[in-house]
């Protein structure tokens, strides 16, 4: 290939990157076509990914198909993730340059799974059963799932940015069946179609068939949005207040610690509602090194006007160990509840083998917390279950069902702390508020979420934001929610075995599509 085509290849391919990426919370409208916010950053999605997987295809070698995928995922990631480099650099002491490189590092290493799995097998599947189009968008749809998957849950899983996740508002219908890596499968098959199509140079057959299987896939998610079975059933509506309290991330140690939790403290005393939520480490320290007569007020109040209150929290966790906790007050006589965040956030909250040196570069306290089980009983208050999640426990879907299911379906709502203001003002609070949604529509479930900058805000069990607080601001959101029991479709089956059919039918998928190739060569 002419050198500088190749360049332009490669620098195409890091734009359709860095536009998947923003698609995931896309700022702007195209109202010069009719389209609003909800309709732009879908559709762009799926053209960009229809793009991306076309120029794969129009790669020249089996190698540079693999090279150019590595390309587009690496960019794609690391656009995804750059928030990420505002939390090591702005709370260290590590340079700017230092936390870009780390964060394409990491994205680089992401990216393999999709460079392995679409960019390898899929496109040398292609170069050998080029008429096998069925089996074709299955391979890539099975390929893309299972770098997904390799993504979300090796070295402790990173999930982030899941292409269903800017479907929300057109495969929402989905979810409550296979979740959102099924949908995203759908999405890559549906993709797929149309790039082989302009593979095989316009074939008017071949549009055909993409244009109604499009339509096919589309259809049972449309019909389950507007009238599907109700698959959970609403029991006790609750009043909620909701305390964001906009605290610098600086702010929350040291000689202005104190102040914070007086200031949170007297939200809970001043509210008025059944249930009070406070963020993710509203209380910097735990019980025990707390005044004697904060806690005494607090517990006075929520008696007088029998209240309930969640607090984030470290916890005791013995042998000089914690928890990042949930603790919950209610009224004197009943007992004591909290919660221990299960799945920890590697860097932050415990240290993986072998990355010690970037932690002592950084020059933070890092890790030294342990995690709690899975299937922690939740809180009853006020005709409700609330199970809690930290931080971001709601983007492991399989994770949720699982605590649904071992708990025998216990849990009424969902109660979420959080504090991003590790991140800044940036797209990770847009980006984990629309996977709370996913979460909400996967499990029938309400999810409350009570954050430090955002996005504090009250879901309803079908996923859509009832109420919501600006980011960035100090105050209460208040409001109701109706807690929901039973089961849907994806509960049942992840709950039981989490994620595994989704990699075993794709390795399937994969392995069926090898032999066939595999046999193939063999004739030729």
């Amino acid at each position: 290939m002419v050198p500088h085509i190749q360049l332009l290849r490669h620098l195409l391919l890091a734009v359709l990157g860095w536009v998947l990426a923003w698609t995931f919370a896309w700022p702007w409208e195209l109202s010069w076509i009719g389209l609003g916010l909800h309709e732009t950053a879908p559709i762009l999605q799926f053209f960009t990914l229809v793009t991306v997987l076309y120029m794969l295809l129009r790669a020249p070698t089996r190698m540079a198909s693999l090279r150019q995928t590595w390309w587009f995922a690496t960019n794609w990631l690391a656009a995804l993730t750059w928030w990420l480099v505002h939390a090591m650099t702005h709370f260290t002491n590590l340079p700017y340059l230092a936390g870009a490189i780390a964060v394409l590092l990491l994205s680089a290493a992401l990216a393999v799974y999709l460079a392995l799995c679409v960019g390898g097998l899929f496109a040398w599947v292609e170069s050998v059963l080029p008429k096998q189009r069925m089996l074709l968008a299955l391979t890539c749809a099975a390929a893309w799932s299972l770098a997904e998957w390799l993504r979300g849950h090796w070295f402790t899983g990173f999930p982030w940015g899941e292409l269903a996740y800017t479907q929300i508002d057109t495969l929402r219908g989905l979810a409550t069946l296979v979740g959102s890596s099924g949908a995203s499968a759908v999405l890559v098959f549906a993709a797929s179609w149309w790039a082989l199509w302009l593979h095989d140079k316009h074939d008017a057959k071949q549009a055909v068939t993409a244009g109604v299987l499009s339509v096919l896939l589309l259809m049972p998610s449309v019909y389950l949005s507007k009238w599907a079975p109700q698959w959970t059933q609403p029991t006790t509506t609750t009043d909620v207040t909701l305390v964001q309290g906009n605290v610098r991330q600086d702010m929350k140690f040291g000689s202005s610690s104190a102040q914070v939790t007086q200031w949170y403290a007297q939200q809970i005393e001043q509210a008025t509602t059944s249930l009070v939520v406070l963020p993710e480490t509203a209380f910097v320290q735990p019980p025990e090194r707390q005044s004697q007569a904060l806690w005494e007020g607090i517990q006075t109040r929520l008696d007088q006007d029998q209240r309930a209150a969640l607090i984030g929290m470290p916890l005791n966790a013995g042998e000089q160990s914690y928890s990042n906790a949930v603790k919950g007050l209610r009224p004197t006589g009943q007992p004591d509840f909290s919660y221990s965040k299960h799945h920890l956030v590697p860097f932050g909250e415990f240290v993986p083998t072998g990355f010690k040196w970037l932690t002592d570069a950084m020059d933070i306290p890092l890790g030294g917390f342990r995690a709690g089980s899975l299937d922690q009983a939740p809180m009853r208050w006020d005709g409700q279950q609330l199970a809690v999640q930290i931080c971001y426990e709601d983007v492991f879907g399989d994770e949720l069902a699982q605590r649904l299911w071992r708990t025998k379906g216990e849990p009424t709502a969902w109660v979420n702390v959080s504090n991003l203001a590790w991140f800044g003002n940036t797209a990770a609070l847009s980006h984990h508020l629309t996977m709370a949604r996913w979460r909400a529509i996967e499990t029938g479930r309400p999810i409350v979420r009570a954050t430090n900058t955002g996005a504090t805000a009250i879901i309803d069990a079908k996923g859509h934001v009832t109420q919501q607080l600006e980011h960035n601001v100090r105050g209460q959101l208040v409001g109701t929610f109706t807690g929901h029991t039973g089961f849907t479709p994806y509960v049942q089956w992840a709950g039981r075995w989490g994620h595994t059919p989704v990699w075993l039918i794709s390795i399937a998928v994969m392995l069926f599509a090898s032999w066939r190739a595999v046999k193939a060569q063999t004739r030729q």
